[in-house]
């Protein structure tokens, strides 16, 4: 069974028609449901009631960050969609020595880097490092090794200006000394759509990083105008795809790729949803255009599958994150999207669904669309079923980054939910006062707006109980802070073993959350920093199957875009519980090419 299932789950497959691999994936069900039914049948057995996050205060990390935002006559919700979307976050290790650094996008104001000193103290590195930015509206943050020279660089996502000039996002390249130098136009990269997020992966398996940049319009009025009514997308909205030529630059392939488009995106997930070693796409979409599924076809190009793949999603997504969430050797996905889960909240900030709307989009081919969160489980044979109501994580406010982490370490994906947004623009008082001041001329937009109610909201954090259910835990580990949270990230700052948490906050200070698990000996773990001599160094796209205990295994894909405009850290950390061996290690690379390890020891970080 070990062979054929290395076989089937590990070896490149080259399938360009999506019905017929729908039929060979049905064999790796056969294989994985010994597996599955393992999983499923055993609860966890390790005790969270000691599980605990600690909130460490600015002087004693050095981090000192605040998303500020600055509403002003000219710039303003009113007048951009988007105004209230808030910023990325990003863990990267900018001088190779082990530490993992954390970087902050700023919306109207400079970005911020801080070196990781050791024991949770960080430097602020931004002016010298030359990463502070100009006078752009920033966004999201993707890091990766774009030149090759085994150094973190940071792509930063800019957009909301109309002026194109304005919206070209910035590569920083590491200069290997703690500097960096800005240089997107040499690379190819300096988009000037409406970027609001990207993540680096290598589509085409030729060894180097490709990039994926989520664009939308400056407003979602623009997706009722007539051109795009006709289904004639506007390029500089459209999402954009570029192809790595190995030589330093990038190249447009969107069109030819087949992923030109028209949405309102707002985040991008990569994995490979369909077990044949080529990386699919998800692109979370805001408003009434459905999400995306790209197939990866193998060829150079994708296919939207959302349609055939799965029955309903979410109406206005946000954020997403894939993950094996049962243990069963395939990758489920969570989109966010912004029910409350308080009946107050429910009736005064969110009206109903318009069944015209509806049923206009789904008899015109796309998905069925509900207004709740939706958890899409994968079933192996090329379709999904969303049980987010069944799982419990169904309503969770306004919500923005999710990231699926073992944070108590006992085997099992949890999940984090960032919340709130600056002011309730759908509170139905406020719309009602806005349209009469609108109506009556006589207010300007700045006191319209300050007129907006503003309630800062908890985050939400989600323990995996192992049977397709996940308890709410936000409380009881110590991350009810009440906020305008956005983009997040997770990380072993403090090389313990555990991941941390980084939070990006609205016109308040960023979190810094010390996860406690390993302090508190919740679980064992098993760490895996995954390094290549190829182009690509952080090995993205890698897969990790893991087999324990009795019949158990997981599996994590190595990608660090994650969540909400945000990266996390580029190592996989699998949660143990009380298991003190591993059996086996099965590592594919993105190559096609597998290392297996035997009797492998826990509470290590293999590199």
């Amino acid at each position: 069974m070990m062979n054929l299932f290395n076989t089937y789950i590990f070896k490149k497959q080259d399938f360009n028609n999506f019905s017929t691999r729908i039929l060979l994936m049905l064999i790796f069900t056969l294989f994985l449901g010994f597996f599955s039914s393992c999983n499923q049948d055993q609860k966890q057995t390790s005790d969270s009631s000691e599980m605990k996050f600690e909130k460490l205060a600015s002087d004693q990390t050095g981090i000192q960050f605040n998303n500020q935002l600055k509403e002003t006559e000219e710039e303003n919700v009113l007048i951009y969609d988007g105004f209230y979307t808030g910023a990325g976050t990003a863990i990267l290790d900018v001088n190779n020595d082990g530490l993992q650094d954390v970087f902050f996008v700023s919306n109207q104001n400079a970005e911020k880097l801080y070196l990781n000193k050791g024991q949770f103290k960080f430097e602020d590195i931004s002016k010298a490092a030359g990463i502070e930015g100009g006078n752009e509206w920033t966004a999201g943050v993707a890091i990766a090794d774009v030149n090759s020279d085994g150094y973190d660089d940071i792509y930063v996502c800019c957009h909301m200006f109309l002026d194109p000039e304005k919206r070209r996002n910035k590569l920083y390249i590491n200069n290997q000394n703690n500097t960096f130098t800005e240089r997107a136009k040499e690379f190819g990269l300096d988009d000037p759509g409406f970027s609001i997020h990207a993540a680096f992966f290598d589509y085409d398996l030729d060894g180097d990083l490709d990039v994926y940049v989520v664009n939308q319009p400056p407003n979602h009025n623009e997706t009722r105008n007539p051109i795009m009514s006709k289904g004639i997308p506007d390029y500089q909205y459209s999402d954009h795809l570029y192809r790595n030529e190995g030589n330093g630059k990038f190249i447009n392939v969107t069109e030819a790729a087949g992923v030109q488009n028209f949405a309102f995106g707002l985040s991008v997930t990569i994995g490979d949803f369909f077990n044949d070693g080529y990386p699919d796409i998800y692109i979370a979409n805001d408003y009434d255009y459905g999400d995306f599924l790209y197939v990866n076809n193998g060829n150079g190009t994708f296919q939207n599958v959302s349609t055939l793949a799965m029955k309903h999603i979410s109406n206005f997504s946000m954020g997403a994150d894939a993950a094996d969430i049962n243990n069963d050797g395939w990758l489920d996905i969570f989109v966010a999207d912004m029910t409350p889960e308080d009946h107050y909240r429910n009736k005064t900030n969110m009206s109903a669904m318009s069944p015209e709307t509806f049923w206009k989009f789904a008899n015109s081919g796309h998905n069925f669309q509900y207004m709740f969160n939706t958890l899409q489980l994968n079933q192996g044979n090329g379709l999904f079923s969303e049980i987010g109501l069944m799982a419990g994580v169904a309503k969770t406010d306004w919500s923005w980054s999710v990231l699926f982490s073992d944070f108590d370490l006992d085997g099992f994906k949890d999940l984090y939910i960032t919340n709130g947004i600056l002011r309730d623009i759908r509170n139905r008082d406020f719309i009602s006062y806005a349209f009469d001041a609108f109506k009556n001329k006589k207010t300007s937009n700045l006191e319209i707006i300050e007129k907006g109610p503003s309630m800062p909201l908890s985050n939400y954090m989600y323990r995996n109980d192992g049977l397709l259910h996940f308890d709410n835990m936000s409380a009881k580990w110590g991350l009810e802070d009440k906020s305008f949270s956005q983009g997040a990230s997770y990380g072993d700052l403090d090389n313990d073993g555990d991941v941390d948490l980084i939070v990006n906050n609205m016109n308040q200070d960023a979190f810094i959350y010390k996860n406690l698990a390993t302090d508190h000996k919740t679980g064992n773990f098993l760490r895996l920093q995954l390094e290549s001599k190829q182009k690509n160094h952080k090995s993205f796209g890698a897969r990790a199957l893991i087999y324990y205990g009795e019949n158990k295994m997981q599996i994590a894909e190595l990608y660090n875009t994650r969540g909400y405009m945000s990266c996390s850290e580029p190592i996989l950390t699998f949660g143990l519980d009380k298991i003190e061996n591993v059996d086996s290690l099965i590592v594919r690379w993105p190559s096609g090419k597998t290392l297996q390890l035997k009797n492998v020891k826990v509470n290590s970080v293999l590199k």
